[in-house]
């Protein structure tokens, strides 16, 4: 498995290439999600802009599995809930050092995997990370 490379820029094609993965992993999931032009324009785009948001690669380069955070400031409630909530193209992607998993999506064949290889290559040791458990419930993890 790999890992793509962080943009260094606001190349268009390489927004354009994971857009693509993105949308090609979200039609692998599930043929019951539908994506709309918010959910384009003020979630995926800025989360790639912003380099929030890592994809994974089978061996054959196929996109698997994806996940895309936020990152806030976890003693300022304020900063969580708009982490939570508020979804806008330039505001509220690096507002701390703690970080809010708000999507992960993958391919069933590659869930386990794909969990482990995107931890250790996103979060470093020490990082403090917020995710939602099944309950809806937000849960703590330390790296």
């Amino acid at each position: 498995m790999m890992l793509l490379k962080e943009i260094e820029n606001n190349d268009v094609g390489i927004i354009y290439q994971r857009l693509g993965s993105i949308v090609s992993i979200l039609s692998q999931v599930s043929t019951k999600i539908s994506l709309t032009n918010f959910d384009v324009t003020n979630k995926i785009l800025p989360a790639i802009r912003h380099k929030s948001c890592c994809i994974m690669y089978n061996k054959n380069g196929h996109p698997i599995s994806f996940i895309i955070w936020k990152k806030f400031d976890s003693n300022d409630l304020v900063s969580l809930d708009n982490a939570c909530r508020e979804w806008h193209p330039l505001l509220g992607w690096n507002e701390g050092e703690d970080y809010l998993i708000t999507h992960f999506f993958s391919n069933k064949r590659y869930v386990i995997d794909s969990i482990r290889m995107l931890k250790k290559k996103t979060f470093k040791k020490g990082d403090r990370v917020y995710y939602f458990n099944l309950r809806n419930k937000i849960t703590r993890k330390t790296i």
